[in-house]
């Protein structure tokens, strides 16, 4: 199979989901419909840190456990939206909260990654 066609259609559908949950008027993320923490995780294909989160989060996560939303950062436009500084950006939102003009509370994301924030994610992945 063609593995990155499959992640581009992957990231194409994901980016919908991500724009139908977000509320222009509000400025918010509305509160997500699914039962489980939702993880909202921006990069790129061409980005080595990017990368390495995903094959430490393929590692880390039970994938049950959460919705995984795989955002391309360049074709989304959705970063202005959650003031993406650098990739990769990982957010995790729980279903209960609305994520008013995205104060994400400081434990609940990750800006950047190397194997020395690994002990960080797996708190962030629990």
């Amino acid at each position: 199979g063609n593995s990155t066609g499959e992640s581009s259609k992957n990231e194409e559908k994901d980016c919908e989901t991500l724009k139908k949950y977000y509320d222009e008027s509000q400025k918010q993320v509305s509160p997500l419909v699914y039962k489980k923490p939702v993880l909202v995780k921006f990069s790129a294909d061409w980005c080595p840190p990017c990368r390495l989160m995903k094959s430490a989060m393929d590692d880390i996560i039970d994938p049950h456990k959460f919705e995984i939303l795989h955002i391309n950062y360049e074709e989304c436009g959705m970063t202005s939206v959650f003031n993406i500084k650098g990739i990769p950006q990982l957010f995790r939102f729980e279903n209960s909260s609305e994520m008013k003009d995205i104060k994400v509370p400081e434990n609940h994301y990750m800006r950047g990654y190397s194997p020395t924030k690994e002990a960080a994610l797996r708190v962030l992945l629990k």
